[in-house]
């Protein structure tokens, strides 16, 4: 991870304590679910993925802001802008472990200047694809756990339609209409801590065991 980017988690925590203490360990809970995706997918990339690194490595950056900047926004009140980041920061989540195992796909939507059938990502097909028992077995070369798969996999997609419905405005998901923002607040908490750990565990069954992967990135654990 760039210099800049620590840079940036220092500064965002430090704003964060400043804006409300009380809230700085759902807070870190989401971030560390975030930064526990980012060495995952950072461990892939050099081990499956090397000739995409330097886009795949932009990727992973932009999640890992999107993910530090929704908490933020969150936690200061700001939940619709929040929803926004998060939703984007789930959908690259997504199609990085995708990636991984499609080298070509990711220069085409890297090297896309306009939207069109070829290059553009939807995260409810990507799922559909990445989220299977026979995929994520073929993926990883080893028996695969089916529960955790689906299970993971309809996390997302709650939880993405859900974000999807802050976005886009409808009324009973206003903050203006609601009689209780940290409800919001508190929806925002578990959505996102949720669907990161979806996603982990999602990435999880790609992983070659041959990785040792507890090894590498002891901070799994914090995973349930």
């Amino acid at each position: 991870m760039a210099i800049e980017l620590r840079l940036i988690t220092e500064k965002l925590h430090k704003d964060c304590l400043a804006m409300n203490p009380d809230k700085v360990n759902k807070l870190v809970e989401v971030i560390d679910h975030g930064n526990i995706y980012v060495e995952l997918i950072s461990t892939y990339v050099d081990k499956y993925c090397a000739q995409n690194k330097s886009i795949l490595a932009l990727v992973t950056d932009e999640f890992f802001i999107d993910i530090h900047t929704s908490a933020i926004l969150a936690i200061g009140g700001y939940y619709k802008s929040a929803c926004v980041l998060l939703r984007a920061a789930i959908e690259l989540g997504l199609y990085t472990l995708f990636f991984i195992d499609h080298p070509v796909e990711v220069k085409i939507w890297s090297s896309s200047e306009a939207s069109s059938k070829q290059s553009d990502m939807s995260f409810v097909l990507t799922l559909e694809k990445v989220a299977t028992k026979e995929y994520l077995t073929a993926a990883s070369k080893h028996v695969v756990n089916e529960e955790k798969i689906n299970t993971s996999k309809e996390i997302l997609i709650r939880n993405y339609r859900l974000l999807s419905e802050r976005v886009h405005g409808k009324f009973k998901f206003l903050l203006t209409a609601t009689d209780s923002p940290e409800e919001v607040f508190e929806s925002f908490h578990t959505t996102g801590v949720e669907s990161l750990q979806a996603l982990i565990k999602l990435a999880l069954e790609r992983a070659d065991k041959r990785l040792k992967i507890a090894d590498k990135i002891p901070s799994i654990k914090k995973v349930k």
